[in-house]
């Protein structure tokens, strides 16, 4: 298993990709270096959250840990929470891939 000390050198390699080598993909790193980084990190990111138990049963009860509830107010955003009557935003994600795959065969078959 990768410790975080080498999960950062590889992720500090990738991001030295010459430009002669993959212009596109060094163009795109260059711009989401950090992304790169926490994509590095992986499930180590859990390392760093403590585990306490809340404060408050606000939090989410007792036997929780903030890690947990981080990813609980996640997912809920991601898939909905009928209890809550919160909505997942995955419907109006895959209608904006959907308009923005369209518009760009669109333009694509008009040559702009």
């Amino acid at each position: 298993m990768l410790g975080l000390a080498t999960r950062l050198v590889i992720a500090e390699r990738v991001l030295d990709v010459p430009s002669g080598v993959d212009p596109e993909l060094a163009q795109l790193l260059s711009k989401n270096k950090q992304w790169c980084i926490v994509g590095a990190l992986g499930p180590t990111i859990g390392d760093f959250v403590p585990y306490t138990v809340p404060p408050s049963p606000d939090l989410g009860g007792a036997a929780r840990s903030p890690y947990a509830l981080v990813w609980k107010q996640i997912l809920k955003v991601a898939v909905g929470d009928s209890m809550e009557n919160v909505q997942s935003v995955v419907p109006a994600l895959r209608n904006l891939t959907n308009a923005l795959i369209s518009s760009a065969k669109y333009d694509h078959g008009h040559g702009r």
